[in-house]
C-alpha cells in the first residue's frame, strides 16, 4: 500500500482522508500544513507536522502527497502548495472514487480528486490539481485547466473549456 501525506487540516483534507482510507490503494500516514496553521499535534489520530519539516520526517522518495485544500484565494493557495510539494520532490497522487463513472480515455494530471457519483464522459482532459465534487457531470470533449475546483452536482455541457484557476 502506497503511503501518503495529506497537505491540509480543514474540511477538504478531512474528507480526502476518509475517501483515501475507505476507497483507495493509499495509506494516509500524516497531515501537514504551514506551521502557523497548526493548532494540534495530530489530526484523525495521525501526526500533523509543519510543512517546512515534512520532507525530513516523510521523505519524498518514500512518501507521496495529496494537496487537499479547497478554493481559498480562487485556488491559488492549493496551487502554491502544489508547486512547493513538487519542488520538494513529492509525487502527487490523484484519486478517482470507485463510485464515479469515468470514460476509459480520460486524460488527467496529478493531484486530482474525482468524487463519488460523478460521471466523466469520453474525450475529457483534466489538468493537474483539480477537485471535482460529488455528483457532477462532465460532458464529452470538455477540457478543465489546472488548479480548478468544480463543486458538488455541477453539470458541464459538452465541448466546454474551463480555464485554469476557475471555481
Amino acid at each position: 500500500m502506497e503511503k501518503v501525506v495529506i497537505y491540509g487540516n480543514g474540511p477538504v483534507a478531512h474528507t480526502a482522508y476518509l475517501k483515501l482510507k475507505h476507497d483507495s490503494p493509499y495509506q494516509v500516514v500524516a497531515f501537514t500544513v504551514d506551521e502557523a496553521y497548526i493548532k494540534a499535534e495530530s489530526m484523525n489520530d495521525l501526526p500533523l507536522v509543519p510543512f517546512g519539516d515534512v520532507a525530513e520526517r516523510y521523505p519524498p522518495d518514500e512518501y507521496q502527497m495529496l494537496i487537499a485544500v479547497g478554493y481559498v484565494g480562487v485556488n491559488k493557495v492549493r496551487a502554491g502548495r502544489y508547486q512547493m510539494a513538487r519542488e520538494m520532490g513529492y509525487q502527487l497522487i490523484s484519486n478517482v472514487s470507485s463510485m464515479a463513472m469515468v470514460a476509459p480515455d480520460l486524460v488527467m494530471g496529478d493531484n486530482c480528486m474525482i468524487n463519488a457519483q460523478t460521471m466523466v464522459s469520453p474525450f475529457v482532459r483534466i489538468g493537474s490539481n483539480v477537485i471535482i465534487g460529488a455528483g457532477s457531470f462532465i460532458g464529452h470533449d470538455v477540457v478543465i485547466g489546472d488548479h480548478c475546483f468544480i463543486g458538488d452536482r455541477v453539470a458541464i455541457a459538452g465541448s466546454v473549456t474551463i480555464e485554469p484557476y476557475c471555481f
